[in-house]
């Protein structure tokens, strides 16, 4: 695979809204403040896949899933397709389904507001259409993130997108955004209730001034923009994924607008003022930085960086409540899709990544799918993910993981395959054992 096709693939994944890219096995090393050792490495695979499922909606395939979310008994990914014009050139469309817990679909919500002719910048043709920002369960059903992947100049506004659990569009609305963070890993909405108010939808995005200037835009469940603030940070470049904390206020997550080697971090309250803000990352050689936080129960936080000459690694940290820095964990080859820290799956006090191979890095041992790290910081199980428990000699052959979800006390992935194919995978911990350790 040449280096201009794994951009492309890169690119490809972040738009709908997880990375998917191709390269070569790395390795896993752990090397947090102290130093985590692997306790265990199990025999077979604690994890025990009940069924794998293949989508194609465009043909050639070249369909993925970028984004998943479960409400009550439905489970919805969001993701890319191919579309056409009348003249045959190819645009993106997204993509969202509804299955039942068994993979059998139920519906499916196709979003294709303007075709257009795709951009040419110089040289290279950049994909037209739209693409996700993020998927979240609400009161039975679900809100997808949708945005434009034209210039900013030539765009329409992002659109927010509430569906039932069957699937029927309850309402659609542009969102009057400022600049949203391109080719993204985290979710760039999130739905949330500060200090007891009634939930609503925070959408955080860029101001154009390079100042630190954050906009955050607030939408009712009901459609209608409730209000817009400016946050006034000291240190962010750019946002990059949001999410909530258990005293009501909001966190954000981006790009050090002086240093692209740090990771700014804020706690923002209601009204729009900052509590604390905080960087992470002057000694870690990260590059070009993308966060990934965990989900609102624990305090994780992953690091991506893939460098100009396509080496890939990610630094996880184990955070405080002042932002400052418990442990660190190094993965080199690989980044991370998701974190999960709900049981049966997450080791008591701890967590499991969902990892996918990335960048050029060629050392061996390969790592793995998917890493539990325990409450004392050390590596408890690794797995490939595949039925067979020999992992592949060259990464590119094990599927393109973009998000993961528990529900039920199943584990469900999704991206996709080698081939281009939208993948959907669920696991459930292994006979016997109530959670895995």
């Amino acid at each position: 695979m040449d280096r201009s096709r794994r951009e492309y693939l890169a690119r490809l994944g972040s738009l709908a809204g997880g990375a998917i890219v191709g390269s070569v096995a790395g390795c896993v090393s752990d090397t947090p403040e102290g130093t985590a050792t692997e306790r265990t490495t199990t025999a077979r695979s604690p994890l025990v896949e009940d069924w794998r499922r293949t989508f194609e909606q465009s043909w050639p395939s070249f369909d993925l899933i970028g984004r998943l979310a479960v409400s009550g008994s439905v489970l919805a990914t969001a993701g890319l397709t191919h579309a056409e014009t009348d003249a045959g050139e190819s645009y993106w469309i997204p993509w969202i389904e509804g299955f039942d817990t068994d993979g059998t679909q139920q519906w499916q919500y196709l979003y294709e507001p303007s075709t257009g002719e795709p951009i040419v910048d110089g040289d290279e043709r950049r994909a037209n259409g739209w693409g996700v920002f993020g998927l979240k369960q609400y009161d039975g059903g679900f809100v997808a993130g949708l945005r434009p992947l034209r210039s900013r100049e030539e765009a329409e506004e992002p659109v927010l997108v509430r569906l039932d659990g069957d699937g029927t569009e309850r309402w659609s609305r542009q969102v009057p955004t400022a600049t949203l963070s391109p080719y993204r890993n985290g979710d760039l909405f999130v739905i949330a209730s500060p200090g007891d108010r009634k939930p609503k939808i925070y959408v955080p995005s860029n101001e154009p001034d390079g100042a630190g200037h954050i906009r955050i835009t607030v939408v009712r469940l009901g459609g209608t923009v409730a209000n817009q603030y400016v946050v006034n940070t000291e240190t962010f470049g750019r946002v990059d994924t949001i999410k909530t904390n258990s005293n009501g206020t909001l966190a954000l997550f981006g790009r050090d607008r002086s240093d692209d080697e740090l990771v700014s971090i804020a706690e923002v309250s209601p009204n729009g003022s900052i509590q604390r803000e905080a960087t992470i990352g002057s000694n870690w050689s990260m590059r070009y930085p993308e966060p990934i936080s965990a989900p609102d129960d624990c305090s994780v936080l992953a690091v991506n960086s893939v460098t100009p000459a396509f080496f890939a690694y990610t630094d996880v940290v184990e955070l405080s409540e002042t932002f400052s820095v418990v442990r660190r964990w190094r993965f080199d080859g690989w980044n991370i899709a998701n974190i999960t820290c709900e049981s049966p799956f997450a080791p008591s006090d701890g967590f499991i990544l969902t990892m996918r191979p990335a960048g050029e890095n060629a050392s061996r041992p390969p790592g793995a799918s998917f890493v539990a790290i325990d409450g004392n910081g050390e590596i408890s199980w690794r797995s490939n993910g595949a039925q067979a428990e020999q992992l592949p000699e060259q990464a590119d052959q094990l599927p393109r993981f973009s998000d993961a979800v528990v529900a039920n006390e199943q584990l469900f992935v999704g991206g996709a395959t080698p081939d281009h194919q939208a993948l959907l995978v669920t696991y459930s911990p292994a006979a016997g054992t109530s959670s895995i350790e």
